[in-house]
């Protein structure tokens, strides 16, 4: 998700060039550019603490944001005893805090030195609501799960907060294709490094630099040999060979999901490698942006 920033050879520029001509990917977040053989990127501050649209006792961030359906958000010590999470939400990078389940959350957005505050502040709201599904009321669906299956009924009691994330569904589908017998640490470390390798740089904040999670273009034109050399193993194969597949689908193939049934849905997962005949039937559900991976 991030790395430190460091001084970048004239070389090393050329090859990201050329990496990034070979992938096509257009990143018009990454404000990138070379100058005498230095890459100059775009640096950011962070905003004001704002709450989280969400009623206490609604939103649990430590039990949300690391439970094993998403991987992209990174724990660190927070103010006071806050739990607090630093994350990527398409090109914006975010940090939530919160000390307990039943305390307000907080959030704050880096701001581009050049870029307008108020504009980058309405439009991460915005992406934090849909990430969140802050419009869902979760005791309302305690309450109707909790009324089919008795053994779900103690659930709300022990984890109450923990929300089903809306996440981007290209992020979601590759990421549960590298859970594939794994665990939540190593995929953690395994997605990391493909952002890392593939992924369009944001901006520098506080000697960090955040990058988007790679594009389909830029993992189909990757190499299953280099893929490997990132830890993937045997799911290489399946993340080059599914990102191939879905560059030759329309731009918005796997967002337009919410549109199609589960019937549909699960016959195209199962057309991709690494995604198999059982996978969707227990992942998929109506949406692809539904699915609560546990690892």
């Amino acid at each position: 998700m991030a790395r430190r920033s460091s001084r970048v050879t004239g070389n090393a520029v050329a090859h990201a060039g050329a990496r990034n001509n070979k992938s096509n990917v257009r990143g018009s977040a990454a404000v990138v550019g070379a100058l005498e053989g230095r890459l100059i990127q775009c640096t950011g501050t962070w905003s004001d603490w704002l709450p989280i649209d969400i009623k206490p006792g609604q939103f649990w961030a430590k039990g949300t944001l690391t439970n094993g359906q998403c991987f992209g958000w990174r724990h660190q010590p927070g103010i006071q005893e806050d739990d607090q999470f630093t994350g990527v939400l398409c090109d914006q990078v975010l940090q939530i805090r919160q000390s307990d389940p039943m305390s307000m959350a907080l959030y704050r957005v880096a701001i581009p030195h050049h870029n307008n505050d108020q504009g980058q502040v309405s439009k991460s709201r915005t992406r934090l609501h849909h990430f969140l599904r802050s419009d869902a009321d979760l005791s309302a669906h305690y309450k109707q799960w909790a009324s089919s299956d008795l053994q779900f009924s103690a659930f709300p009691e022990h984890f109450a907060g923990i929300r089903l994330l809306q996440q981007d569904p290209v992020e979601c589908l590759f990421s549960f294709i590298c859970s594939s017998n794994n665990h939540i640490t190593r995929i953690t470390s395994i997605l990391n490094k493909l952002r890392d390798r593939f992924g369009v740089d944001i901006m520098v904040v506080d000697g960090v630099v955040y990058k988007q999670f790679p594009t389909i273009a830029s993992l189909a034109a990757s190499s299953e040999e280099e893929l490997k050399s990132l830890g993937l193993g045997y799911r290489a194969r399946y993340i080059h060979q599914t990102a191939i597949a879905l560059s030759n689908r329309p731009d918005n193939f796997l967002h337009d999901f919410h549109q199609r049934s589960q019937v549909e849905i699960q016959t195209e997962l199962c057309q991709l490698m690494g995604i198999g005949s059982v996978d969707p039937a227990f992942g998929c559900f109506k949406r692809i942006f539904d699915v609560f991976f546990l690892s």
